[in-house]
């Protein structure tokens, strides 16, 4: 038991290493996709102020969030800081994850992240160490090996 909570807790600290890693880049995403977006409006409204509360703007920032983590997560399993955190996201199966399968990681990590975090508390509950965005998604987070060069 003892064994299984610090491998819980070492995994957990890689996803939040990796989660840092990947915020900055988020970060980044975000800018460039305001500025993009007000250079537009620009053009078609004649304004470069984005109203406070603006659900479009909103909605567009995290459609861009969401197709970085659809890209890197379909195309390798692995965003950026899950990369040099050496972790993977696969199915259950260890399978390439579905488009369904992301959308629902996604969704339910952001609710259970604004709830104090709650839902990655959870892998500390479950004998898995699968955190609750991942139950529900029928998804795991893995360790990656290190591949040495010869």
């Amino acid at each position: 038991m003892i064994s299984q909570m610090k491998t819980t807790l070492v995994l957990q600290l890689r996803r939040l290493a990796a989660f840092f890693y990947d915020l900055m880049v988020m970060l980044g995403l975000i800018i460039v996709a305001g500025f993009l977006y007000l250079g537009a409006q620009m053009l078609i409204l004649g304004t470069d102020v984005v109203e406070p509360g603006n659900l479009l703007f909103r909605l567009y920032l995290c459609l861009i969030i969401f197709g970085y983590v659809y890209i890197s997560w379909r195309r390798a399993g692995q965003t950026i800081g899950m990369k040099a955190w050496r972790l993977r996201a696969v199915s259950t199966d260890g399978s390439q994850l579905t488009f369904r399968q992301i959308l629902s990681r996604f969704l339910v990590g952001i609710l259970t992240f604004g709830f104090f975090g709650l839902g990655y508390l959870w892998s500390f509950l479950d004998s898995s160490g699968r955190t609750l965005p991942e139950i529900l998604s029928n998804t795991q987070t893995q360790s990656v090996t290190k591949i040495s060069n010869p």
